[in-house]
């Protein structure tokens, strides 16, 4: 999980499984570090009958897993489950804990709409692109999302495929979100993903329709010029030249090269991951 916890109860031979974040946890220290770490993730479901199965079998806590079990069936609220499994071991302070049951209840005293819409923005803010994607995409799927809500929706979507490099899909859906929201921030966006994608012919016939200035379209193609030309684009094309020009380090341009690739396929499929 990228710390060392001290465990003070068993550590569970088979780990419980959260989807969420497909991470497997194998104690109830790990528990709350997720708890803790991804409140915008919580929801009633959470502290269903697989988990509580985890921790009677697997963690063999018999008392939190009968107290959690009764309360779930009286309907107890998701930040009175919460609290029950932090205080069942001593990761948190009692601080941070009080801290962390405040946050699930304000989270879960938003509508049902609003609070995908966090759990969505939490996934792009984690980097977790395809996934904010998918999750924001159920949220457009919601009648009851307002037209206001769902251009914002729209835009972050957008912004999720332009950090993928999709500029036409980007473009698509900060159109789109636009036409609902009616926000600057989403029709230059649309501006951006058009000429990063290459495609002048339509971003021109765009400046016509949406009836752009003159300036603002200008001001599009120069802050491209500025961030491909960039200190740090120039630097790099200078060091794989330099390189590239050295005939007898050619073993060592191959391997300089081949660790930039690795580093952005890395990145990449980090940010594609499902």
């Amino acid at each position: 999980m990228g710390e060392l916890i001290l465990c003070q109860h068993p550590i569970a031979a088979n780990p419980y499984y959260i989807d969420a974040l497909s991470l497997n946890i194998y104690s109830l220290e790990e528990l709350s570090y997720y708890i803790y770490h991804n409140v915008d993730l919580m929801e009633e479901e959470f502290f269903g009958e697989d988990l509580i199965h985890w921790i009677r079998e697997e963690v063999g806590d018999i008392s939190l897993a009968d107290n959690l079990e009764r309360l779930w069936k009286e309907g107890a609220s998701l930040q009175l489950l919460t609290g029950k499994v932090l205080a069942s071991n001593a990761y948190l302070t009692q601080v941070e804990i009080k801290e962390t049951v405040a946050a699930v209840s304000e989270y879960a005293g938003l509508s049902k709409s609003a609070r995908k819409k966090k759990r969505a923005d939490a996934l792009m803010q984690k980097g977790r692109l395809t996934d904010a994607i998918y999750a924001y995409e159920d949220l457009l799927l919601d009648d009851k999302t307002p037209r206001l809500l769902m251009g914002d929706i729209y835009h972050n979507i957008g912004s999720a495929y332009a950090r993928l490099f999709f500029f036409r899909e980007a473009a698509e859906y900060f159109e789109s979100a636009y036409q609902k929201n009616n926000r600057t921030t989403s029709l230059m966006s649309m501006f951006y993903a058009l000429w990063c994608d290459g495609n002048e012919e339509e971003f021109k016939e765009k400046v016509i329709e949406y009836h752009l200035p003159h300036g603002n379209a200008e001001s599009v193609k120069k802050i491209y010029s500025a961030a491909v030309h960039s200190d740090e684009v120039r630097n790099f094309q200078e060091s794989l030249l330099h390189l590239q020009q050295e005939g007898d380090k050619v073993e060592a341009f191959e391997k300089a090269l081949n660790s930039i690739v690795s580093d952005w396929k890395r990145d990449y499929n980090r940010l594609c991951r499902v």
